[in-house]
């Protein structure tokens, strides 16, 4: 994964961090798959720095199970929880940090699956971890799909 300016080093090493503790962690690494701009980036299809960590999860169920344990592993972290939607799993976490950094990380879990998406377990050489992961079409479907709500909301105003 890239990294442009120094000052994001801080921010990479609380991603990876936090990305590795949600990997190692059985129940979380489960039921969570990875994907978005670090997942791509970390797959080596997006040659940028991405500077969220964005999960989608198949049983809208589970949130109430998983709200507690997230909240649990990201303190144990020494993250802050500075904001978090009340009704969805996103979560905007802070760290310490030197002034003009990036100190704070945002988590996103999403139940709001396509049921055409689909996963793989891939292994993050950057990390040395397994994860599920939206397969590389699934992660460009998305993209599109995303980019052309934003073209069809933009010119209905």
């Amino acid at each position: 994964m890239l990294v442009p300016r120094r000052a994001d080093m801080r921010h990479k090493s609380n991603m990876f961090k936090l990305l590795s503790a949600i990997l190692k962690d059985k129940t979380l690494s489960s039921k969570l798959y990875f994907k978005g701009g670090t997942c791509a980036a970390l797959r080596g299809v997006l040659p940028r720095f991405s500077v969220d960590l964005d999960f989608d999860l198949l049983e809208k169920s589970l949130i109430p199970t998983l709200r507690p344990r997230i909240i649990k592993l990201t303190q144990n972290l020494g993250f802050t929880l500075k904001e978090q939607s009340q009704h969805a799993l996103q979560f905007f976490l802070k760290y310490e940090a030197h002034d003009q950094e990036r100190n704070t990380l945002k988590l996103e879990i999403s139940d709001l699956v396509s049921p055409k998406n689909e996963y793989e377990l891939v292994n993050l050489e950057e990390l040395n971890l397994v994860c599920q992961t939206q397969t590389i079409p699934t992660m460009v479907a998305n993209k599109l799909v995303a980019a052309l709500g934003r073209l069809v909301s933009s010119t209905a105003i």
